[in-house]
């Protein structure tokens, strides 16, 4: 009873209960004894020291890691130069030291860089690379996968070249011309940039024309290459670091056909006609070429039209003109007019000088009279008098002007006879003004 009693008085923290129920429906209690609490309590802390001293632990426990990819920096560059090699190189960094730390450490605060401050010249140079973190705290780089890089400093510079083009596998029927000589592209220069010692040997960017069988004027598109002044395509190491503005260009190629085709002449007032004259031209063709829709339209080629009233001999040279688009391939550049008049005559008559005179000069002519050459068909000029014929002096243009001047006369045929008869030559006459 004594022990029950002192249980009974114990305090309730000192007891754990346990209650269970029993078959006929009665409660059980149990009680956990004081020293399993003590034993639970003494583990505890063990287990609190272990995992304090692990903790504590970490703080001193050295390792290594490898940082793989970090990019090289080409720095401090001389003015005037460039680096076309190093930029991009990578190397593998490892680095040593407390473990926490390098768990913590990212990539971007280790930085490699090759530092080229003492090359002032173009050429390529064999460069350190300098590896550190920032802000290292215990950590050391150890290792590294590579220790410099090979760096090519020259200048940067940029120049603009021609577009050109070579004939390659292309095929025509005979007398069918590719015109390489006028070819016109859609981009007929290419700005090239790199190093100086590159540029200077690049004349211009060469389109290769693969055409096969050609039939017609067509477009082509290609990958020009960059050639020297013979025509030579540089070599791939020439052009290492050389870039273009294009590479791809489009040229316009025309196919020539030839034809031979007649001269014709016209005249400026219709005297001359097939009644009364006969003319023939020396040449009567000439040979040319032009692209096959241009050809196909051109029936012939016209000379300058004749002015009949300005025709003194029997023969006259005009200059051949071709129409725009044809080329003259010939080898003559004038043809030579003859003229065999036809039931025609030729009649001097004496006229007397008229003055047109509007603006009311005091104008004396120093003649009165002027010779006059007629042409015509004989059954007309036979005719003609002089009275027929009107020579005028026009000072209509002339206002204050004073002095003695060879002024033109305009010569005029009675219309009776003004379609078959005509003067011929240029005429003036001497005036005093003022």
């Amino acid at each position: 009873m004594l022990r029950i009693a002192e249980r009974i008085s114990a305090s309730p923290e000192d007891y754990h209960f346990k209650s269970s129920v029993k078959g006929d429906g009665d409660y059980k209690v149990g009680v956990r004894s004081p020293l399993i609490n003590i034993l639970i309590l003494a583990v505890s802390l063990v287990l609190s020291f272990v995992l304090w001293v692990y903790v504590a632990g970490l703080n001193k426990i050295i390792d290594t890691f490898t940082f793989d990819g970090i990019p090289v920096d080409i720095v401090n560059v001389n003015s005037g130069l460039f680096p076309y090699s190093g930029n991009g190189t990578t190397v593998n960094v490892t680095v040593r030291g407390v473990r926490r730390e390098i768990k913590e450490l990212e990539a971007s605060s280790i930085i490699a860089r090759a530092d080229v401050s003492e090359y002032s010249t173009a050429g390529e140079y064999t460069v350190d690379i300098n590896v550190r973190i920032d802000d290292p705290g215990s950590l050391v780089v150890v290792d590294q996968s590579v220790s410099s890089v090979r760096v090519f400093l020259d200048n940067r510079s940029s120049t603009t070249v021609p577009v050109t083009s070579t004939l390659g596998n292309t095929n025509a029927d005979s007398g069918v011309e590719v015109g390489m000589s006028d070819i016109t592209y859609d981009v007929p220069e290419i700005v090239v940039s790199g190093p100086g010692s590159a540029l200077n040997k690049i004349a211009s960017a060469q389109l290769r024309l693969d055409l096969g069988y050609v039939t017609g004027s067509r477009r082509y598109t290609g990958e020009v290459k960059l050639v020297d002044a013979e025509g030579k395509q540089l070599k791939d190491d020439d052009l290492t670091y050389v870039s273009l503005s294009t590479k791809l260009v489009t040229a316009y190629v025309p196919v020539y056909f030839k034809k031979t085709v007649p001269l014709a002449v016209s005249y400026k007032y219709g005297y001359f006609n097939d009644k009364t004259v006969k003319v023939e031209i020396d040449p009567s063709a000439v040979d040319v070429k032009g692209e096959n829709d241009v050809l196909s339209k051109l029936q012939q080629i016209d000379l300058t039209p004749l002015d009949e009233t300005k025709v003194l001999s029997d023969s006259v040279t005009r200059k051949i003109e071709m129409p725009k688009d044809v080329t003259n391939v010939s080898g003559v550049d004038e043809a030579k007019i003859s003229i065999k008049y036809l039931s025609t005559a030729v009649k001097e008559v004496v006229s007397e000088i008229e003055l047109n005179n509007p603006q009311g000069l005091d104008v004396e002519l120093l003649s009165e009279t002027l010779n006059v050459t007629l042409r015509g068909e004989e059954q007309y000029i036979n005719y003609v008098n002089p009275s027929d014929v009107k020579a005028v002096v026009d000072l209509s243009t002339y206002s204050s002007a004073t002095g003695e001047f060879s002024v033109p006369v305009v010569i005029t045929v009675k219309n009776t006879y003004s379609e078959h008869v005509y003067a011929i030559g240029e005429y003036t006459a001497s005036v005093r003004v003022g």
